[in-house]
């Protein structure tokens, strides 16, 4: 399935979420948050490994695509402006220092 999980998702009632892949739509406390297109994306796969250990290369690969010829470093900057937007739900976002980033949030 190629839906984003947080397509039918209900978080507490702190961070609540209800997206559409196909709208590409993400509501925080029942306020609509504008994510450009690659930052929902990688929430979108962040979901979908959830709680798995994501390494930088592998954003890379999975979201920008094979032909990305920039560092790992845009994946910090992004993650970054992903966290501020997603406000206090952003803390579900972890930093794994030296490897990567993981999805902590609840369950659906």
């Amino acid at each position: 399935d190629s839906r984003c999980p947080a397509s039918h998702t209900e978080g507490s009632a702190e961070a609540r979420r209800a997206s559409s892949s196909s709208r590409r739509r993400v509501r925080m406390a029942g306020s609509e948050v504008s994510l450009t297109y690659r930052e929902f994306d990688v929430l979108c796969y962040l979901m979908q490994n959830r709680r798995r250990v994501l390494g930088r290369e592998e954003l890379l690969e999975n979201i920008w695509g094979y032909s990305f010829m920039g560092n790992t470093r845009a994946v910090d900057i992004l993650m970054g402006r992903l966290r501020q937007k997603l406000g206090s739900a952003g803390e579900y976002i972890r930093t794994v220092y030296g490897v990567g980033y993981r999805f902590e949030g609840p369950e659906k």
